[in-house]
């Protein structure tokens, strides 16, 4: 193959690796970096069967969303959500899990969905909890350490060329830096560790219990335009039929809502003397869930009975009574994690006369009498993720936490080879010394025999004795043998290294 060939099958390789990479971008960047693409790992049973706790779900976002399409979106108190959309309530999509028997509480919007379902891996994702943990991180990261500074420190063609001098400083440099590095680390890991990992937050999430009020009663032909009487129209008793009533109950929550109550409903009719009788319109009656309807009756010849025999007993005469339909219910359940007891008792009032019987309409209690609405709170305990933060930086403590084991693990493996390599005698005898007296040492670059007024030494120990004791440095030479010369006035003293093998 010639040159220019080969130069075109390498522009094309390029080219080609390059036009991978953009699509590999283009279909998996996260959408953190933004790509469009997010990385979900499922935990729960929400969407069995499709999706099971642990497996790993990949999806995309999408311009457009339709009934059916399996969705993540993330809820501002929970957190990320997978569900199937099951319905459109204008821009906002309703949502509910394949084995829930519930709807989503909260109703994203286009804009809050993260991604339709594009593909997931069984299990997937506990291996990758798994390899997340500390101990699996550590590891890796130990052999990462282990595999770099082998490659390092070891004696290399570059690394070789250096004197023994420099190479012995480099590795002192690498030491002294890495403690440093390690030490900085362990004073992290212990502020990290003495932080708790999630901190436990206290909000007031509003609930409201709503109810209406519907009524209706026969009227005879010509008294209306329909054939009965509509809510809020008056009731003439001596001409229509008795009131039938039905009230509609409601109890919503921005979060999540189980509840179990019962509900009764009773009747009144009191005169400004103070006088009252009661009677019960509907039993005490259990329900499941956070909403409920019931139907009564109300006769209004019954109740002008009652007024009827307390003008002939009292002797005293009345113009006008006050009916009112109230029903009583009770609550018991949990809003989000908290649990909840609540009431709710509107009051629906009439006033009554001789002849008729009609609405109050501007009770100053219930603005809105027909749709009477009570509202609150109750505070809901839930953990966040504690945070640490540098200098406008922010991570989490558990991230925080999982860093330092990371950097503490491939540290503490760093600084075993290091130390190893630098504690460890050198293969030859030069390569000791100059680890030992490097400070001392004086390179000369010309070779020569040494001088006749030389005193020759055994030990390159006794010679560095000699340059402690009267502040000299180390002259040294590279021959055959490595020299080393300390000069006192006229006195030069000499040390030799030994060849191999001696």
């Amino acid at each position: 193959m010639t040159p220019y060939q080969r130069r075109w099958l390498k522009l094309i390789g390029a080219s080609l690796s390059l036009i991978l990479t953009m699509g590999l971008w283009w279909f998996f960047a996260p959408a953190q970096f933004g790509g469009q693409t997010t990385y979900l790992i499922i935990n729960g049973n929400s969407m069995s069967p499709l999706l099971q706790s642990g497996d790993l779900v990949i999806v995309r976002a999408n311009s457009f969303y339709q009934i059916g399409d399996v969705v993540a979106y993330r809820h501002p108190d929970v957190g990320a959500i997978i569900h199937r959309i099951i319905e459109r309530d204008g821009d906002a999509f309703i949502l509910q899990g394949d084995h829930n028997t519930w709807l989503d509480s909260y109703q994203p919007t286009t804009q809050e969905v993260l991604g339709k379902l594009w593909w997931h891996l069984p299990n997937a994702g506990t291996w990758i909890k798994y390899l997340r943990s500390p101990l699996v991180i550590a590891f890796i990261a130990a052999l990462i350490g282990f595999l770099f500074m082998s490659s390092f420190l070891s004696t290399s063609p570059r690394t070789a060329r250096l004197s023994p001098q420099l190479q012995g400083a480099l590795k002192e440099i690498t030491l002294v830096g890495l403690v440093a590095i390690f030490v900085g680390t362990m004073i992290f890991a212990v502020f990290a560790f003495t932080q708790p990992t999630t901190v436990t937050i206290q909000s007031e999430v509003p609930y409201k219990q709503s109810g209406v009020f519907e009524y209706s009663a026969a009227a005879p032909s010509g008294l209306f335009d329909s054939e009965s009487a509509s809510t809020g129209m008056p009731v003439f008793p001596e001409i229509m039929g008795p009131l039938t009533f039905n009230f509609t109950y409601h109890f919503g929550a921005t979060q999540p809502v189980q509840m179990n109550g019962s509900y009764r409903v009773i009747a009144e009719v009191s005169d400004v003397s103070g006088w009252r009788r009661t009677w019960v319109l509907q039993p005490n009656t259990t329900f499941r869930g956070n909403q409920f309807v019931t139907h009564f009756t109300v006769d209004v010849n019954q109740v002008l009975v009652m007024t009827n025999d307390f003008e002939s007993l009292t002797a005293l005469t009345r113009r006008q009574y006050t009916v009112r339909v109230m029903p009583q219910v009770t609550v018991d359940g949990q809003v989000g994690e908290s649990p909840l007891s609540e009431s709710f008792a509107p009051v629906l009032t009439f006033q009554l006369d001789g002849t008729h019987l009609r609405l109050i309409k501007n009770d100053p209690k219930t603005p809105d009498t027909l749709h009477p609405v009570k509202e609150g709170n109750v505070t809901l305990m839930h953990d966040e993720p504690n945070r640490i933060s540098f200098f406008g930086w922010g991570i989490d403590v558990e991230m925080a936490q999982m860093a330092a084991i990371v950097l503490l693990s491939g540290l503490l493996s760093t600084l075993m080879i290091v130390a190893a390599l630098v504690m460890t005698s050198p293969l030859n005898e030069s390569q000791r010394i100059a680890w030992k007296y490097a400070p001392l040492l004086v390179e000369l670059h010309q070779t020569h025999e040494p001088p006749a007024n030389v005193i020759e030494l055994q030990t390159m120990d006794d010679l560095g004795k000699v340059a402690h004791a009267h502040n000299l440095m180390i002259w040294h030479t590279k021959g055959e043998n490595d020299h080393y010369y300390v000069k006192r006035d006229e006195i030069i003293y000499h040390y030799q290294t030994k060849k191999a093998g001696i």
